[in-house]
């Protein structure tokens, strides 16, 4: 199973080759089946077929969704705020969407493509020799680039992983870590870019405010709010980094026997073995004020400034902002085994394996599809 979350909706594609969507505008095409791939855009979904076509819906202002007649042999896809590249097996590329800023002009005589990545407004692509190219709203690739393995956009950023394991970073707010060493994998998103060593380190050189840190080995799991990241260790302690503006990345002294982390918006959560939860970072709404009566907690979940906590019963408890009613939790759930939250809405998946959602549904967010049964 991959995801591709979108701006304004999310993608699913299953092991079956089939394809759900939840949120933003258009559904999923009637009869989509045989998908090796996905993609998703600001509000616009693109989908790889086996047989080397290309399926796009959804938002289509720039022509983003209007997949060009006759292409096919494709390889890889890639999804732009509104502009769509297809990689295919001759090593061309085949772009449509938004024409502003040369953003879907693929430089005459590009050839010999492996791999492609799409920022907000600019696309890269990998040679099979090493170079990269890339064209739209976006500094030039740095010179004397070389040696290049695998690439990643996001935002206004480009990263290049090279093959002794080190990093090139450039546009909007980077820097290219010098003592990044041994890297196996790159991501970047809007505001953030990761990195992950050989060691199993995880390295995050944030957007907003960058930041380049080692986080050490025996990571369990990772959680980012805003502009701040958490880590939780295997032996139950907590780092965080980044904005530290409403103490969201000041770790409470002591905190330990941590089982699970949750980041919102500005805020800190942890969980820790005895069903206690503890909360740091910005207090308004009393979003971080966390009740001495609860208690017997086993999952816990963030969205922007609302927060859920999933109690041994099965029972959910959530406070903070509700003003689109994603911390009203609906009367009589009960029999939940798992939690999620998003920026506004609240999402609980039940013992019998069903979904309920409450929360912000200007996008179709919390109305779940019929078909969607049967989750784990």
């Amino acid at each position: 199973m991959s995801i591709a979350p979108g701006g304004y909706g999310t993608i699913v594609l299953k092991t079956n080759g089939t394809v759900e969507k939840w949120g933003g505008d258009g559904n999923v095409p009637a009869r989509l089946t045989n998908v090796k791939a996905i993609a998703a855009g600001e509000g616009h979904f693109l989908a790889l077929k086996s047989n080397g076509t290309v399926v796009a819906w959804g938002w289509n202002t720039t022509g983003q969704a209007d997949v060009p007649p006759g292409r096919n042999n494709v390889v890889a896809i890639a999804a732009g705020s509104s502009h769509s590249v297809a990689l295919k097996s001759n090593g061309t590329i085949v772009m449509w969407g938004a024409r502003y800023n040369n953003i879907s002009s693929v430089p005459a005589g590009l050839k010999g493509v492996i791999k492609i990545a799409a920022g907000s407004m600019h696309t890269l692509a990998l040679k099979s020799d090493g170079p990269v190219a890339v064209w739209g709203s976006s500094p030039s690739v740095p010179l004397g680039l070389k040696g290049v393995i695998a690439i990643a956009a996001g935002g206004s950023r480009s990263l290049a992983l090279k093959s002794d394991g080190t990093v090139v970073a450039w546009g909007w707010n980077t820097v290219s870590p010098s003592s990044l060493r041994n890297v196996v994998a790159i991501a970047a998103g809007a505001n953030y870019a990761m990195a992950l060593t050989k060691s199993g380190n995880l390295v995050s050189i944030a957007g907003i405010k960058i930041l380049t840190q080692n986080i050490g080995n025996n990571i369990s799991a990772i959680a980012a709010g805003y502009n701040h990241s958490l880590a939780l260790r295997t032996n139950g302690t907590v780092i965080a980094w980044g904005d530290d503006s409403d103490g969201q990345s000041t770790v409470p002294a002591q905190l330990s026997g941590v089982i699970a982390i949750a980041a919102g918006g500005d805020n800190s959560f942890a969980l820790k073995s005895n069903g206690r939860v503890v909360a740091w970072g910005d207090y308004a709404n009393d979003y971080a004020s966390i009740k001495d009566s609860l208690t017997n907690v086993v999952a816990i979940a963030a969205g922007s400034s609302h927060f859920l906590a999933l109690k041994s019963d099965g029972s959910v408890i959530s406070w903070g902002s509700d003003d689109y009613g994603q911390a009203t939790v609906p009367s009589g759930l009960s029999s939940v085994s798992n939690i999620a939250a998003n920026a506004s809405y609240s999402l609980a998946l039940k013992s019998d394996r069903t979904m309920v959602a409450w929360g912000y549904n200007g996008d179709g967010q919390t109305t779940i599809p019929s078909g969607v049964t049967n989750v784990t």
